[in-house]
């Protein structure tokens, strides 16, 4: 979509960036009450831990802009769980701009940098049973559940996170046309 961008933002974040992202939470109020079961402080916007093995430079946190305002965020984990995935932790427009389209245009900026790391062949996600309602979104970007459930708690939300994959097809992987 024309005008999304989206700019990796530090690893350590200044309070000035932790209030810009505890607004965008506070603009998605049905999202937290469905994830994380309240609006999360200015405090809670810290960076959350790597998995194992996993460094700052493998993690690519973006705000997305439209024009200069941000209207949502996103996190893409390289090669994790293994070398050849990248993980979207996170992707999240205010409820605002949902249903625009802004959604669909971060997904496919998303995809253009996962495809730019050679290695990478998959985009892996998950989406909280308790927040199903966007699991649709995903299938139109051609993600697929995997069958895979892991367990999900976060402070009064307990449930499951349904995993889901999207094989990156790059342009010298299609068939040629004979």
């Amino acid at each position: 979509m024309k005008g999304i961008q989206l700019v990796r933002l530090p690893s350590e974040r200044t309070e000035e960036q932790m209030i810009a992202l505890q607004g965008l939470f506070a603009a998605a109020p049905d999202y937290c009450m469905r994830v994380i079961g309240h609006i999360p402080r200015v405090d809670e916007m810290r960076r959350p831990a790597l998995p194992r093995g996993k460094t700052s430079k493998d993690d690519y946190f973006f705000g997305i802009y439209l024009a200069s305002q941000m209207i949502g965020c996103a996190d893409l984990l390289r090669g994790y769980p293994d070398e050849k995935t990248a993980f979207l932790g996170l992707l999240l427009i205010t409820e605002p701009y949902q249903n625009r389209g802004l959604g669909v245009g971060a997904c496919i900026e998303l995809e253009k940098l996962a495809l730019t790391w050679p290695e990478i062949s998959v985009i892996r996600g998950s989406v909280v049973q308790s927040n199903d309602i966007v699991v649709s979104f995903w299938e139109r970007m051609g993600a697929v559940d995997t069958g895979l459930r892991r367990p999900y708690t976060i402070g009064n939300v307990a449930s499951e996170s349904i995993i889901l994959e999207k094989k990156l097809v790059r342009t010298s992987d299609r068939p040629k046309n004979k």
